[in-house]
């Protein structure tokens, strides 16, 4: 009987300390401080320097150029000079006139007018070329949506594949207007990902592309998205 006992005891152990454990645990939570609410923690964070939440750009690695800032603003407003000034600019500097026709198409998508304006006053100019075509891309890929396929409508791919292909006319353009400038190649990457390319399609781009720039960051991360298993 005394063994049984002893057996029985050694048995119960481990559940007599998982529950005093447990009861442990419920005191602490029951007694301890409420957590702190949101202006609680904006005040914290803002006293380790951080900014708050509605200050913060989650758009961009790094504040834009004061410039930059200026002319997308100035653009909103119709006036388009001071963006291609700042395109004209940068033309040696690849990797800033790529970002910065990023920013212009990414504008020209939601509203062009002052895109039709630049295009009116001069006809042939390879920076409103590009910029269109960016803008072209940036709108089919809107129209798409980012849902996976299942989830996406006959009408958003008809659309996403109609404007896919306006843009390739557009890039075809703006590349011949600008021969040396990789940007409408890269930009294209955008079209052969949408587009379903094939691998000899995609190679010959980026030949294009590295023949031009052959440490385009841009044209990296881009080809990324195609190369990479999904």
């Amino acid at each position: 009987m005394t063994l049984l006992l002893w057996i029985l005891a050694a048995l119960a152990l481990p559940l007599v300390i998982a529950a005093l454990w447990f009861t442990g645990v419920f005191v602490k939570e029951l007694f301890s401080p409420s957590p702190p609410g949101p202006d609680a923690t904006a005040l914290a964070a803002e006293r380790l320097g951080l900014l708050p939440a509605e200050r913060q750009d989650t758009e961009h690695a790094a504040p834009p150029p004061a410039a930059w800032s200026a002319a997308l603003t100035a653009a909103r407003s119709g006036d388009w000079a001071p963006a291609a000034e700042l395109l004209r600019a940068d033309g040696r500097d690849r990797e800033r006139r790529s970002t910065l026709t990023a920013e212009l198409g990414t504008l020209a998508a939601e509203e062009d007018g002052w895109l039709l304006a630049w295009e009116a006053a001069r006809p042939d100019d390879p920076d409103a070329a590009v910029v269109r075509a960016q803008s072209t891309v940036r709108l089919a890929w809107d129209l798409r949506g980012a849902r996976q396929a299942r989830y996406t409508s006959r009408e958003q791919f008809e659309g996403f594949g109609r404007m896919l292909s306006a843009a390739r006319e557009e890039i075809a353009r703006a590349a011949e207007l600008n021969p040396e400038d990789p940007t409408p190649y890269v930009v294209e990457i955008w079209v052969a990902l949408g587009l379903g390319c094939s691998h000899a399609e995609m190679d010959e781009l980026w030949e294009r592309i590295t023949s031009r720039d052959p440490y385009h960051y841009g044209a990296h991360y881009a080809a990324l998205q195609y190369w990479c298993a999904k």
